[in-house]
């Protein structure tokens, strides 16, 4: 029983931690996926591999395209099958000698051409170790015309993204399989492509290990010069993005402040407010290039000023939408560890969410309307005031002292001023609403520290240090990291190493957690939806470690587990039984002399011990060793009942009964 509820407690831990690693310290892949979609409007510190990107998507820019040689698939990931192809993505349409921008990015070099929609995504995806980029949200050039729009993740053009050594080659074996085929090593795993294209997993003892691994570079062919991907699955979803940003309201940034992005999974647009579904009878515009064709369109217009008033418009909505999200926070009741449920949980990713996807896009939105970006003049001005302030992103900052006095009030008084920050407001709400949680926060950093960070809300120290942590974690402004090297916290033991480890959080492992958590929470009935409204890009649930939040329904998972072992133990013994009957029928039949009793013995015997192997090899096994020493066991009352032999049938009966 204490083996089944630290089962279950660690299953919780990990429930705690995506819901923190959704959006902890407000970074995720999507974040830099979507930053980097624009670099051409940014400032080229805006991420820390910035500079190099910003330089890569210029020359793209400027010579129009870029080519790579990998493999490409098409389809659902789970069924793909891969080729090897010279691959170029291009910008198609507008005069560049005339200034004008590109309409659209194709693809070609793949089974025909194809045509990215402006309001796709490239994501980054795990599968058997192999790093890929997936675009969904495409066009095909089928029977001398562009095809219908597809943005299903079962229909997602895949591209093999990797630096992945070749470690070795196949070797033969009883299923077929052929030898020669390279075998690669990823994120621990070995994996081939077969004749087919499918990608294999295999075993180390399965293959002949090359004295060396073979690294092979992905290399990346702007104007005929190669250079090699340092990180080929960030920084070629980067290039496609900002190629996909580039092409967005027809590549003139004044007719809209953000790129759209649209989510398959929940059928929504993003970033809300400034991005909206297209309407039915939408004919192809500036913000919509390909009109109903695709599923997002842009807040903006044709007109340089009625653009302008439509972000300002979508600014207010933001500052609205983030009062009201505050008000849901401060709402939420406390969350003790034992009313830590799965709805509980899906109740809480949903408003962290909500807070983080906002508080993303408000950061984000003074480097799109300045003067290098869509030169929005009104909604720069309507930014400026007060109200409109984040600590972040900006040149004319929120101070402190003017982040703790928007915290210090009411969210009617936030709501009726331009005084006072909405962004402040939001974020201290945010952070109350974690403190209202201490049994996550403290799972969490356990969790995610091996055990090492150990907090507590026992005592009213405790608290304090909890507290102390918690603003660091969040980045509350007054509390500058860089503390967290050169000042003792008075934290406990690890938990200071703990925050300073969190620069160096791996993007993409986070974005595989989360979305594999979203998915396991929404197999629950009467699910509660993520906060739709607000996707700022789309998500991928790429291949990683599997979140099973289990919480109050913990109970529920413990029986069915049980339950299972029991129906595998139930199965072994039945295999066990039938195959050893058949068995001792079929050495009956061979001794009689036989021939199609003994084959149809064999045969059906056979066939019940493979299938105790399909369903699991120790079930195999098992069955398998259970039926030899059945056969044995008939073997030797077949001497003993001498000169009076039992018949195979009889001793089957006398067994089984």
């Amino acid at each position: 029983m204490a083996g089944r509820s630290g089962a279950s407690g660690a299953r919780q831990k990990l429930a705690w931690a995506f819901i923190f690693l959704l959006a902890a310290r407000e970074v995720s892949a999507a974040r830099e996926m979507h930053r980097s979609a624009e670099l051409h409007s940014l400032q080229a510190t805006v991420l820390g591999r910035a500079g190099e990107d910003f330089q890569r998507a210029e020359a793209v820019r400027e010579d129009m395209s870029f080519t790579i040689q990998t493999k490409w698939a098409k389809g659902k990931a789970s069924s793909l099958h891969w080729s090897d192809s010279t691959i170029t993505f291009s910008f198609v349409g507008g005069d560049k000698s005339a200034g004008e921008t590109p309409h659209y990015v194709e693809v070609d070099g793949l089974d025909t051409k194809y045509r990215l929609m402006p309001d796709g995504a490239a994501v980054m995806k795990y599968i058997h170790g192999m790093d890929t980029v997936s675009i969904v949200g495409w066009q095909a050039y089928e029977g001398g015309r562009w095809g219908n729009a597809k943005y299903a993740k079962d229909e997602a053009l895949y591209f093999r993204a990797d630096h992945n050594p070749a470690v070795g080659e196949t070797k033969s074996n009883w299923h077929g399989r052929s030898v020669g085929h390279v075998v690669y090593q990823g994120h621990g795993q070995l994996y081939f492509f077969n004749s087919k294209g499918v990608q294999k997993v295999i075993e180390a003892d399965e293959m002949t290990a090359y004295p060396e691994p073979r690294t092979q570079r992905l290399e990346l062919h702007i104007g005929g010069n190669p250079k090699a991907f340092s990180q080929p699955d960030r920084e070629l979803s980067v290039l496609i993005d900002a190629m996909l940003g580039e092409a967005s309201c027809m590549g003139k940034s004044s007719k809209c402040a953000f790129r759209c992005f649209y989510d398959p999974d929940k059928d929504v647009c993003g970033p809300a407010p400034f991005c909206h579904k297209v309407a039915a009878d939408t004919s192809a515009s500036i913000v919509a290039p390909f009109g109903q064709q695709q599923k997002c369109q842009a807040a903006g217009a044709e007109q340089k000023e009625a653009a302008d008033l439509a972000v300002k418009t979508a600014a207010e909505d933001l500052r609205s939408m983030a009062l009201g999200v505050a008000e849901e926070l401060k709402a939420a009741p406390d969350i003790s560890k034992s009313k830590a449920s799965r709805r509980t949980m899906k109740e809480t990713l949903k408003l962290y969410e909500k807070a983080g996807a906002i508080l993303n896009v408000w950061e984000a939105l003074p480097g799109r309307l300045g003067k290098e970006a869509g030169n929005f003049v009104q909604a720069e001005k309507r930014l400026a005031h007060t109200d409109m302030k984040h600590w972040r992103g900006r040149a004319d900052r929120l101070t402190v002292p003017e982040y703790q006095e928007a915290a210090a009030q009411p969210i009617p008084v936030v709501r009726a001023t331009m005084a006072f920050s909405a962004a402040a407001k939001l974020h201290s709400e945010l952070r109350a609403f974690m403190e209202k949680r201490p049994a996550i926060m403290i799972e969490f950093a356990k969790s995610e520290s091996k055990g090492k960070c150990r907090l507590s809300d026992q005592t009213t120290a405790d608290k304090g240090q909890l507290g102390t942590f918690l603003n660091y974690f969040m980045l509350v402004p007054g509390f500058n990291t860089e503390d967290v090297r050169d000042t003792d916290l008075g934290l406990p033991e690890h938990c200071q190493g703990f925050l300073q480890g969190l620069g160096t959080i791996n993007v993409k492992r986070v974005a595989a957690r989360v979305a594999d958590g979203e998915a396991e929470l929404e197999k629950e009935p009467d699910a509660v939806a993520g906060n739709s409204s607000l996707v700022e890009v789309v998500s991928d649930a790429a291949e990683g470690e599997r979140f099973r939040a289990e919480g109050g329904d913990a109970a529920v998972a413990e029986t069915a587990e049980v339950l299972f072992i029991l129906a595998c133990v139930i199965v072994c013994l039945a295999c066990l039984l039938f195959g050893g009957i058949f068995g001792t029928l079929a050495l009956g039949s061979m001794r009689n002399g036989d021939g199609t009793a003994f084959l149809a013995s064999s045969m059906i015997g056979g066939l019940i011990l493979f299938g105790a192997f399909a369903m699991a090899w120790p079930v195999g096994v098992a069955a398998l060793v259970g039926a030899i020493i059945f056969v044995w066991s008939w073997s030797l009352l077949e001497k003993s009942a001498m000169p009076h032999q039992l018949s195979a049938l009889q001793l089957a009966a006398q067994l089984s009964s």
